[in-house]
């Protein structure tokens, strides 16, 4: 099974854009005031205005508000704000996941994952992807059931995995699709399949997975 880290960093990096939906679905309550606070900051982090971004909810992730932490955790580990600062990351995520925020719950486990932190600690990663797929997160679906498959952080569990890979396969993520193509080529987790591999390999091709095409070609 390929790993997924650089992928799973630029997944981090370059997807994990903001939203209202997001700001309404992580406690406790928002006013009008900050809701619109926070998707000004939102829509400045998707700008790359960072200053404007910290100017806005410093003070709210101050007072450990998880929204505005989960935006200032972004904000540290932005290549293109300066020196990443990934312990800060790791202060203002803890608060957001804290909350039960999915995507800081995902972002957190990347960095105990990545190692960026000093050693990797693929248990970290393991229990917070394991809370953030409980909420339906596709990025930790996907990467729990990487560290379940490989036995990483937690005892191996094949079945879990596939069980993962599917459910953020059937969200439209195509990593996971390719995932669950290579199980069924593979036979692990799920009886080997090459025309189920195939198809799932070939969904992950057309959602754009730039490994999928040629990875199709091997498959013949």
């Amino acid at each position: 099974m390929r790993t997924m880290g650089k992928s799973l960093i630029l997944c981090l990096m370059l997807g994990l854009l903001m939203s209202s939906v997001a700001f309404a679905a992580a406690p406790p309550p928002l006013s009008d005031t900050e809701r619109a606070t926070l998707q000004q900051a939102a829509d400045a982090y998707k700008a790359k205005d960072y200053a404007k971004v910290k100017s806005l909810v410093q003070g709210m992730a101050d007072k450990k508000e998880p929204r505005a932490s989960f935006l200032m955790g972004l904000v540290a580990v932005s290549p293109d704000g300066g020196k990443q600062d990934f312990k800060s990351a790791e202060k203002y995520w803890k608060v957001a996941s804290d909350a039960g925020m999915p995507d800081a719950l995902f972002s957190l486990g990347l960095l105990y994952y990545s190692g960026v932190l000093g050693e990797k600690d693929f248990k970290k990663s393991r229990d917070l992807w394991t809370k953030g797929a409980k909420e339906g997160h596709p990025e930790a679906q996907l990467g729990l059931g990487m560290l379940m498959m490989t036995g990483q952080g937690g005892p191996k569990d094949e079945a879990g995995a596939i069980k993962n890979f599917r459910a953020a396969a059937d969200k439209g993520h195509p990593q996971a699709m390719m995932a669950l193509g290579q199980a069924y080529y593979e036979g692990r987790g799920v009886k080997k399949d090459v025309k189920q591999a195939r198809a799932w390999v070939q969904k992950a091709a057309d959602a754009g997975f730039p490994e999928a095409k040629q990875r199709l070609e091997q498959m013949k």
